[in-house]
């Protein structure tokens, strides 16, 4: 008697397939927030837009121009910090962006999309705004901002290089005050005499070194900078390009440790996982 109950049991969850193979349902995908989606899509191509006609003086010229403005080379605009500054720029949005589209309800994969195509536009948008203006349409600089979005495509692709690999922008002070009001006040974003750029290897992603506290929070950083360019150019003084390795504290992973269930400390930290405090890394050539 006990045989046959066995093997009517048997019988009965093997001939109901769909019963026994029936998976546990996953929760339903959160429904996208389409009016943000197209807020990001439409409003912030449109607020650059804006700000090139009000700001960087678009429709100025009389057709289309062109510029070359080379590389990194001595005799140009910035000695090339204007590129690494278009590539942090392209960077960022593309970072910024993907998690966005990630909190208003859009799929990994056309959230790493949709931040690709947008950080792409914004660049081409730029140099097309520059074309009509005094500036010119720059390919170097169009070119260095598609690197921006090819690396930021990479780490919101890999949570293991995110983990490990980071750009950071740094700004301190090193110009005179009165050297410093040469420059325009508002246009902190091409004062490249007191910027520097670093990308970071953090040995918080790195599995033998995350774990002991005297490496957790050390990050090796490889910068670049320039000085002595813009209005501050002299004839005395010639400009110059540095490129550095140093070491700076990982001040974001410090802030998530210290506070683990604050989420103040969670986007402060965020925060500084694209920009470095001054004074926290030191140089070590």
């Amino acid at each position: 008697m006990k045989n046959n109950i066995f093997l009517f049991i048997m019988a009965f969850f093997l001939g109901n397939r769909d019963l026994w193979c029936q998976e546990i349902p996953l929760p339903p995908a959160p429904i996208p927030n389409y009016r943000n989606i197209g807020f990001i899509n439409y409003g912030v191509p449109g607020a650059f837009m804006l700000y090139g006609l009000a700001r960087w003086e678009w429709g100025k010229t009389h057709g289309f121009r062109f510029r070359d403005e080379g590389w990194f080379e001595q005799n140009t605009y910035a000695g090339g910090a204007d590129k690494i500054s278009h590539l942090y720029f392209s960077y960022l949005v593309d970072r910024i962006s993907y998690n966005f589209y990630i909190k208003n309800g859009l799929s990994n994969d056309d959230s790493l999309k949709h931040s690709v195509y947008l950080s792409s536009f914004i660049g081409l948008l730029i140099e097309l705004g520059d074309g009509f203006s005094h500036y010119g349409f720059s390919s170097t600089d169009l070119i260095s901002d598609l690197v921006g979005v090819g690396l930021g495509h990479l780490l919101n692709r890999s949570a293991v290089l995110d983990e490990l690999i980071g750009l950071q922008f740094s700004f301190a002070r090193e110009s005179s005050p009165t050297e410093y009001k040469k420059e325009n006040y508002y246009n902190q974003v091409a004062d490249y005499n007191n910027q520097k750029y670093l990308l970071n290897f953090r040995f918080a992603g790195v599995p033998t070194l995350k774990d002991w506290v005297g490496t957790r929070y050390i990050n090796l950083d490889l910068g670049y900078y320039t000085r002595g360019y813009g209005s501050f150019r002299s004839a005395q003084i010639p400009p110059t390009r540095s490129t550095f390795v140093g070491v700076s504290l990982n001040f974001s992973q410090l802030l998530k440790d210290l506070y683990p269930r604050s989420d103040f400390a969670f986007y402060t930290a965020s925060f500084f996982k694209y920009y470095q405090l001054p004074y926290i890394s030191n140089e070590i050539n």
